[in-house]
């Protein structure tokens, strides 16, 4: 990736065969190019997360490209700087040639974007907490037995001091900075004790139910999930939290949980994996051949992953009244897509999906009288309601004998 925090000048090659780093001059076009996305972002009214550093990559991608890819490492920089592990970067006590250079990259990036309104400042992602992996965990990676990572607390919060005293003296309008899960940790019912415990303006959590206390985790084939992706607890008010879905179900997180984490006081962001290959568009084609995926004509948007082995389900947003509205049938696999539904008068549900419509019954409004009155209107099969559906006619639900649909 290029460019990067500081000039390529050498003498000597890097591993990359490019010019090793000079450590003590910034390459300003990194900076540059921070700026203008920064700047990009909020011309479209999107706030950005700055984050200083990244603990993933330096123990949880593999090796040995996760520390010798470093500029920090011996053989990639020309000012004898060497860290042989996150523990020499990222677990104090520090080189002080390390930890200086660190200050030094931190109000660079501050000056360069200190007075854009949009900008959250994050310390790192998923840096180490003092646990331990099993021997298997680590040959994923292609590292050997149990690797020692230690335990980033105290670093993490020595950044934060760093950027709000920086702030402070420089006279800069303050921007507030956030402290993630760590991983692994050593007790994971208490991941998230030093987040809370921080400095720290706003936090992004990781799981903590006692039903992992004894190990495993909610992204393992069968495992129950965490109480922060299914029942979300209230927040408290201690900090601003951000619920990433990365820290407590990967690759899961729908509508639904997103209105109770919000509703509960949380900001849910989603790690959404359709973006890692590129966003795929849902079109009518797929919502035919994938039942339980939605496709919407006022917004292209994902109810539940295709193929889901549990009974489906689907949320939206309310333009009447912002509420939560949900549907839902008893029948694993099978979805039920309705064409609207109307709620005291105003639409807060469209869907077009001829799989989901096939062999249900619902009831179309007649239209006005000159009196203002409505007929009692008529039951509508599949097609009919395809052409209602496109005429922009409103539909109200009518549930199938025998089954049960709610609209809640």
């Amino acid at each position: 990736m290029t460019p990067q925090p500081w000039a390529r000048t050498g003498p000597g090659a890097a591993t990359d065969g490019k010019p090793k780093f000079d450590l003590e001059r910034f390459d300003q076009a990194f900076f540059d190019k921070l700026r203008e996305r920064v700047v990009a972002a909020g011309n479209r009214g999107i706030y950005v997360g700055v984050m200083f550093f990244d603990g993933w990559a330096l123990h949880l991608s593999p090796a040995p490209n996760h520390i010798e890819g470093h500029p920090f490492h011996a053989a990639n920089n020309a000012n004898g700087i060497s860290i042989t592990s996150i523990v020499d970067h990222q677990v104090l006590p520090l080189d002080p040639r390390v930890q200086a250079r660190q200050e030094a990259y931190i109000r660079k990036v501050i000056d360069s974007v200190h007075d854009l309104p949009n900008v959250l400042w994050e310390v790192a992602n998923e840096s180490s907490g003092g646990g331990r992996v099993d021997a298997g965990f680590a040959e994923a990676l292609g590292q050997s037995g149990s690797p020692e990572w230690g335990d980033s607390t105290e670093w993490q919060y020595w950044v934060i001091e760093v950027v709000k005293r920086y702030e402070q003296e420089m006279g800069y309008t303050t921007h507030p900075i956030g402290m993630t899960m760590q991983f692994p940790a050593p007790e994971q019912t208490k991941v998230n004790d030093p987040v809370f415990a921080s400095r720290a303006d706003w936090i992004s959590p990781g799981y903590d139910d006692e039903i992992f206390a004894g190990g495993g985790h909610p992204m393992m084939p069968g495992s129950p999930q965490s109480r922060w992706l299914e029942d979300p607890p209230v927040a408290d008010g201690r900090k601003v939290v951000i619920t990433d879905t990365d820290h407590f179900a990967p690759g899961r997180g729908d509508a639904l949980w997103a209105w109770k984490s919000f509703l509960r006081g949380h900001h849910p962001i989603l790690m959404d994996f359709g973006m890692i290959g590129g966003v795929n568009r849902l079109t009518r084609r797929r919502a035919r051949q994938c039942p339980s995926m939605h496709w919407s004509p006022l917004a292209t948007r994902w109810a539940t992953r295709c193929g889901s082995p549990d009974r489906w389900s689907s949320s939206r947003w309310s333009p009447g009244g912002s509420q939560l509205d949900r549907v839902r049938t008893g029948e694993p696999g099978q979805g039920v897509s309705l064409s609207r539904v109307e709620r005291g008068g105003r639409t807060v549900h469209r869907d077009v999906g001829r799989r989901h419509l096939r062999g249900r019954v619902v009831q179309r409004s007649r239209p006005r009288d000159r009196q203002g009155r409505r007929g009692a209107g008529r039951e509508l099969k599949h097609n009919q309601l395809q052409r209602s559906v496109r005429r922009g006619r409103s539909c109200r639900v009518v549930p199938e004998e025998g089954r049960t649909l709610t609209v809640q």
